[in-house]
């Protein structure tokens, strides 16, 4: 009795620890944060989800939303890039970033160089 009660404490240490390690921390938090204010104020691009173009406000609003839903199980502001902003959940296509000059690259893309601003910033 006794060694499977130490058995289901340890189980539930195990699990509270894997809990834990997948929520994003407080840093990480903040570089999301920092990322979606940055990209708010780039006023002149043009985000293509699913094959239709939305201003840079109404995108972040909806990267705002991925995030809040999945937040708990990210671990950083690249796992943000790679698992929320860079493609759409529903269809798989990736995100497009088009630019006032014609250029379009990925978000995943974008996103990344736009977050290494921001630490190379903040260091």
């Amino acid at each position: 009795m006794r060694t499977l009660s130490v058995k289901l404490c340890l189980l539930a240490v195990t699990a509270l620890i894997s809990f834990n390690a997948l929520a994003i921390d407080a840093n990480e938090d903040k570089r999301v944060e920092a990322l979606l204010n940055s990209l708010a104020r780039h006023h002149e691009l043009i985000f293509v989800r699913n094959g239709d173009e939305y201003k840079v406000e109404a995108a972040v609003d909806h990267l705002k939303m991925k995030y809040d839903y999945a937040k708990d199980d990210l671990n950083t502001a690249e796992d943000f890039i790679k698992y929320c902003a860079s493609r759409s959940s529903f269809s798989g296509k990736e995100y497009l970033v088009l630019h006032p000059d014609g250029r379009q690259e990925t978000s995943s893309i974008f996103l990344t160089r736009l977050l290494q601003d921001i630490d190379a910033k903040t260091k």
